[in-house]
């Protein structure tokens, strides 16, 4: 029966190739297309796929610009912005569980169990 699922895996039907390269591309436009005619916007993508492919251009950067204009408009209200901001990468990676233990008395740092790992 194990067999049976690992050959019906490898198969994956005629359909896997309508979600691929530029068809996903063309059923999002396609979408942008009636739901823009349903607003009142003379757009149709058959007829007109040129204009109707820069109207969905324009639609995506003003998209984006109202998310970062919104963005903006919160952490101006609330703030907050400093939690967004990533630590540098060898701040963030250089924690290790690594086990050192150095010489008290002396105030030398001698160590006396571990292994000191030279910084990189």
């Amino acid at each position: 029966m194990f067999n049976f699922f690992i050959f019906r895996l490898q198969y994956a039907g005629d359909n896997f190739v309508r979600v691929t390269g530029d068809t996903e591309k063309h059923s999002r436009t396609q979408v942008f297309a009636w739901q823009a005619y349903e607003k009142g916007m003379d757009v149709h993508l058959q007829s007109e796929p040129t204009k109707a492919e820069l109207l969905y251009k324009e639609f995506q950067v003003k998209k984006e610009e109202f998310k970062h204009s919104m963005k903006d408009n919160i952490l101006d209200k609330y703030g907050g912005g400093e939690h967004l901001q990533v630590p540098p990468k060898k701040l963030i990676f250089a924690q290790t569980e690594d086990y050192v233990e150095y010489s008290y008395v002396e105030y030398n740092g001698v160590i006396l169990k571990g292994t000191e790992r030279p910084v990189v």
